[in-house]
């Protein structure tokens, strides 16, 4: 900066120019004098003579000099000193050589006077604007330099300050006073990291942002950069250093914040059950990063490995890759999106996909961010609570439609076709068997679309024909085929002949238990494979289309189902809604990291209060009886790694003050090496609990009371 003020505003150099024109201002004025005293003195000139050739080309002189004048920036002083040194060499000449010799020397020195005082008036404007700019600049300089932030230094030969800006004072606690002449080595903390210093800048003759601890004047250290490079003169002789000091205490405070921020985001990301990825696009189609749940999930033996196999190769189908990125490029993000994808050994997998991508400052997709749960086992149980909800929705439109009044066999061709559309079946039929036991009819029939009705042709069917049919429904209690090829010959010929390929027959058995028909089902498009549900689910169809026929028990059967229907959704329900247990999870400084809202709503703050901050301060739980806080459950586990569970008579204070009473425990949370990081705490409201227990005490106490008085001894006398 001093360089870059030395380059615009040269002091030196106007004030020599300056001393200059005091020099020739000077000579001027002493030759005009020379000039008027031999001009009077001689008194011819412009006397005696009338206007002639002379006195023109003195006029045109007197034009061109001002001509010049107007024309010429610089050098005006120069040619007005020409032309009056000019015009006394004239004079001088008209002395020697005679009087009118050369006509005088006044043609010259008229306009030589006019160009000096035209030049030394140009001489003084422009140093008072010069002067006007530096002082200027100067003010700007000095502002620029007392309002630097960070430390402006320079030393001398002998390595003593002898230049340093005022910020000095926030940054080392020195006064710009203080500092001077000070050995620069003793602001350094360490001095053989001085030395080094030292050492590597005389080799490389400039350092920039160069880290070492510096000491303060109170004696405490602080990180810094130092920027130094040699300063010499214009003959290459040493003059000192000259640098720049900045303090980065809290960029390295920042820095160690951020690490172990990046410390405890590793150790969650490498501890959850979630898998989180950073892939590319389709072009490179490779995984970037993968933490150790990814790995996991897909089955492979490490994180490298997953990184080495191409992204399209987890889908089963390789345009769905591509399809998940088009969207994600248009989209931005992408948010519980399920997916299908294939794991190392081949099994299928289903995932739930949220992703984010990330683009250059051209737009350009560069990467996205994903976090990936395998949902398999959750969609599968998603699946089987739909089924087993819609098994039951159907048994109880079958339990309505059987119980309602009307037509008989309406009735049943209504549970038929439900039947076969709910199970996505080609045909649901009911076969009646003679009072004799020894034939069989179909009496009732449902049929799919496009699927060709039996019904007139199963008409007095004998079981002889079908010895094996009989024996499987009366020992086995179901004939279970999911491709009829593997039934007996008897069989499989009277069901070939109706194109089925797959079938589940089950018996209608009345209330002495004696088998009077069957409900059957058959498949002919496809070979059906029949799981459990799907077979105790028609044996209750049977089991309630059997009842039909037996009126007088039919209702009850009916009522009873209903009952445990609802018995069942009403538990479920209730369990569901009676979750109410608050949960928050702390770290080792036991900071909130995690809670859900029954914990807040407890607490009476929300979660964006609580989040981040030291537990204690929102569930404040004291002992009941003194009120003292109870913090040495959490305590305990993090300081021991074991569960600990909550003193009885343990009270939460509400953010209105109000007290509740509860109950809780802890559990350690570890990280990959088994180090105590944190804990789980759960807890709930027993304030329901305590009244019960005191209306107990209570009606104890009363009775005991009771028991002992006169009139209870005379009433048992």
């Amino acid at each position: 900066m001093l360089k870059k003020v030395g380059k615009n505003f040269d002091i030196l150099k106007i004030k020599r120019n300056f001393d200059i024109f005091l020099f020739e201002a000077f000579f001027i004025l002493i030759a005009f004098a020379f000039w008027v005293f031999w001009y009077y003195k001689k008194s011819i000139v412009f006397n005696n003579l009338s206007m002639s050739a002379i006195e023109g080309v003195y006029f045109v002189l007197m034009f061109f000099s001002f001509f010049i004048i107007r024309k010429l920036n610089s050098g005006i002083l120069n040619i007005g000193w020409f032309l009056l040194i000019f015009g006394l060499l004239i004079n001088f000449l008209d002395v020697l050589m005679g009087e009118h010799f050369f006509y005088g020397g006044g043609i010259f020195i008229i306009p030589g006077i006019i160009l000096v005082v035209i030049g030394v008036y140009r001489v003084i404007t422009i140093n008072n604007k010069k002067n006007k700019q530096l002082k200027k600049s100067e003010e700007e300089y000095k502002r620029v330099f007392e309002s630097f932030q960070s430390v402006y230094y320079r030393t001398d030969i002998y390595k003593k300050i002898i230049v340093a800006s005022p910020s000095i004072g926030r940054v080392l606690g020195y006064g710009p006073k203080e500092v001077k002449n000070i050995p620069f080595n003793n602001i350094f903390y360490d001095q053989k990291k001085y030395g080094d210093f030292l050492k590597k800048l005389r080799k490389a003759g400039r350092l920039d942002d160069y880290e070492i601890k510096l000491k303060k004047k109170n004696g405490e250290f602080l990180d810094t950069t130092i920027n130094a490079h040699l300063v010499f003169d214009s003959r290459g002789a040493f003059l000192g250093v000259e640098g720049v000091i900045r303090d980065i205490s809290k960029r390295k405070k920042a820095l160690r914040a951020l690490r172990e921020s990046e410390e405890k985001y590793r150790t969650l990301v490498n501890n959850v059950n979630i898998g989180i990825y950073r892939s590319t696009d389709m072009k490179n189609n490779k995984f970037l990063q993968v933490n150790p749940a990814m790995v996991k999930i897909f089955g492979y033996d490490s994180m490298e490995e997953m990184k080495k196999i191409r992204v399209s190769d987890l889908y089963p189908n390789k345009e769905e890759r591509s399809k998940i990125i088009e969207e994600i490029k248009k989209e931005g993000i992408l948010k519980d999106k399920e997916i299908i994808l294939k794991k190392k050994n081949g099994k299928h997998i289903i995932v739930s996909v949220t992703a984010r991508s990330y683009c250059d400052v051209g737009g350009k997709f560069c990467w996205m961010d994903g976090v990936l749960e395998d949902i398999t086992e959750r969609k599968r149980t998603e699946r089987q609570i739909k089924k087993n909800f819609d098994q039951q929705k159907l048994l109880a439109s079958i339990s309505i439609q059987l119980n309602q009044h009307g037509d008989f066999n309406k009735k049943i061709n209504n549970v038929l076709k439900k039947i076969g559309e709910h199970m996505g079946i080609s045909r649901v039929y009911i076969f009646e068997d003679s009072l004799d036991g020894k034939n069989s009819s179909n009496t009732f029939e449902w049929c799919a679309p496009k699927i060709e009705p039996q019904i007139k042709n199963l008409q007095n069917i004998p079981y002889s024909k079908m010895p094996g049919w009989e024996e499987i429904l009366d020992q086995k209690g179901v004939l279970l085929a999911d491709n009829i090829s593997r039934l007996s010959p008897d069989l499989r010929a009277n069901l070939e002949s109706q194109n089925i390929k797959s079938i589940l027959v089950l018996p209608l058995i009345n209330i002495n238990g004696q088998r009077f028909g069957f409900m059957g089902l058959d498949e002919v498009w496809e070979y059906r494979n029949w799981d459990e549900s799907e077979v105790n689910l028609m044996q209750t169809v049977a089991s309630s289309i059997s009842s039909v026929y037996e009126r007088r028990k039919n209702n009850q059967q009916i009522q009873n189902q209903a009952i445990l229907i609802s018995e069942e959704k009403d538990r479920l329900n209730t369990i569901i809604q009676s979750i109410g247990d608050g949960v928050f999870v702390v770290d080792d400084k036991y900071q909130v990291l995690l809670l859900n809202e029954v914990a807040a709503k407890m607490s009476g703050y929300t979660v964006n209060e609580i989040i981040n901050q030291r537990y204690d301060k929102f569930f404040k739980f004291v002992f009941e009886k003194n009120q003292k806080p109870n913090r040495i459950f959490i305590e305990k586990v993090i300081k021991t790694g074991k569960t600990q569970k909550m003193m009885n008579h343990t009270m939460l204070i509400t953010k209105k003050g109000f007290q509740i009473p509860v109950t809780d425990s802890a559990a350690p949370l570890r990280d990959k090496t088994g180090k105590v990081i944190g804990c789980v705490a759960v807890f709930h409201d027993v304030t329901r609990e305590r009244k019960i227990e005191k209306i107990k005490t209570e009606f104890v106490s009363i009775a005991s009371h009771q028991l002992k008085t006169p009139a209870f001894r005379h009433l048992k006398i």
